[in-house]
């Protein structure tokens, strides 16, 4: 059984898909019959997710599923963007990270979204897409198998939609669900009139790009397929911005073209037919990102690592002091020792006292790094001929090693005399408050 793990969104219905995703049992039978009715009615037989037919053939794919609130209006009249992404079809959580953050419609309102799929062998997977589509309504599913080979289905059933429902809107993006574009720049740049409007892709591209004839290599391209030595100048797949009008001729020379399983390589195949411009612009727009797993957490001044590196739970609080410290010098005109001692007080010696790892570091100059930054708090104009001991003094602190023994024999006092209790749990140590208050003796 696969168990994903997913955001938890923001109204009943994603919610509901979320808690039916995480028990989702992925199952692979021998065949799987689809039955669509939407736009036309298409049935799909596979003895396996990973059939891919030589040449991908448009004229036989069919839609199973439309968007529902992407460019509503003539054609997507207001619409200055209209980015469509290709993200594997189980890949909710990734689906509605871009929508909360790079590509949000509130931070970005000149922009619309659509989501490129295809269908899966999994039934129940199938469902849940639909009733995301039912919440988001920014879905485009079509009936060919989805996976990474197929991903040339997944660009031209996107041109047969924008052909016929989004042909108003200023510019495409195509992009891969692991990379951020940055709308608000291409935006800008749009109007400044820095990017093409007309028969021209903006993108990072490469002219005389080798196919690969090693099987074992992850782009074989077997000779059966394409017998040339060089690709046609293709956008790199990460990302690719298009003027609207390419979109139609990509859609009806991918009739002509003998298409490629690589997507990009066989946009590059399609266009030759009718000799667009290419606008060179490396990385500019569009960079590289991954949602990877966490090893820690923060909160309120506190790291826990679940692989207990303390030395980089030290850096970090170090860095947060240090960061706080920097704001504070740099907003009173007079440091004086009164404001140095209630700044530091408040803002910096927090992290250092509240990290974990800052009292059990082993390492002295771990220790060292952290005084650092005390010492540097502590150098008030009005103490500033004293030395660091001295200042400490001035201002009733005592240094961070002195710090931590008071709190451990503080801590110490509490559970000897039962104002807290010690209880092993496993290798481990967890202190438990009772109903027992300190008495002052």
């Amino acid at each position: 059984m696969n168990r994903l793990v997913y955001l938890t969104l923001l109204s009943f219905g994603p919610a509901l898909i979320e808690s039916r995703i995480e028990n989702l049992e992925i199952k692979t039978s021998t065949e799987t019959t689809f039955t669509s009715t939407s736009e036309s009615t298409s049935t799909l037989k596979t003895t396996s997710p990973d059939y891919v037919p030589f040449w991908v053939k448009p004229q036989k794919v069919k839609p199973v599923l439309n968007p529902k609130s992407v460019c509503l209006k003539n054609q997507g009249e207001n619409v200055d963007i209209l980015l469509y992404s290709l993200t594997r079809m189980d890949d909710f959580k990734t689906r509605l990270l871009i929508r909360q953050t790079w590509a949000n419609k509130t931070t970005f309102p000149f922009s619309e979204l659509l989501f490129v799929l295809g269908q899966s062998i999994n039934e129940t997977l199938n469902r849940l897409v639909y009733e995301e589509n039912e919440n988001y309504g920014d879905i485009y599913q079509s009936d060919f198998i989805d996976t990474y080979k197929n991903l040339s289905y997944k660009s031209i059933t996107a041109w047969r939609w924008i052909s016929k429902n989004c042909m108003n809107a200023k510019l495409i993006v195509r992009s891969d669900d692991d990379m951020i574009v940055n709308l608000e720049a291409i935006h800008s740049d749009q109007m400044k009139n820095l990017i093409p409007l007309s028969n021209t892709f903006t993108c990072l591209y490469l002219d005389r790009s080798y196919a690969l004839r090693d099987r074992n290599h992850k782009y074989y391209m077997p000779r059966i397929e394409f017998n040339e030595t060089f690709y046609k100048i293709y956008c790199d797949g990460r990302g690719t911005i298009m003027s609207t009008d390419l979109i139609p001729k990509l859609y009806n020379y991918s009739y002509v073209n003998n298409n490629l399983w690589i997507d990009d390589a066989n946009v590059g195949a399609i266009a030759s037919y009718f000799k667009p411009n290419f606008k060179f612009i490396g990385n500019k727009y569009i960079e590289k990102w991954q949602i990877s797993h966490q090893g820690c957490e923060r909160d309120l001044g506190v790291i826990v690592s679940n692989d207990l590196e303390y030395e980089k739970q030290v850096e970090y609080s170090v860095a947060k002091a240090s960061k706080m410290l920097g704001i504070v010098r740099r907003t009173f005109v007079y440091y004086d020792s009164r404001i140095a001692k209630l700044t530091y007080s408040t803002f910096e010696r927090p992290h250092l006292e509240y990290a974990i790892a800052t009292w059990n570091t082993r390492k002295k100059s771990k220790m060292s790094l952290i005084e650092r930054v005390q010492h540097r708090a502590t150098n008030a104009s009005d103490i500033s001929h004293l030395c660091y001991e001295s200042r400490l003094t001035r201002l009733g602190l005592t240094n961070l090693k002195e710090g931590r023994r008071r709190g451990d024999l503080i801590q110490c006092y509490k559970i000897i005399n039962g104002i807290e209790q010690l209880n092993l749990i496993g290798n481990c140590f967890k202190v438990n408050q009772n109903a027992r208050e300190l008495r002052s003796t």
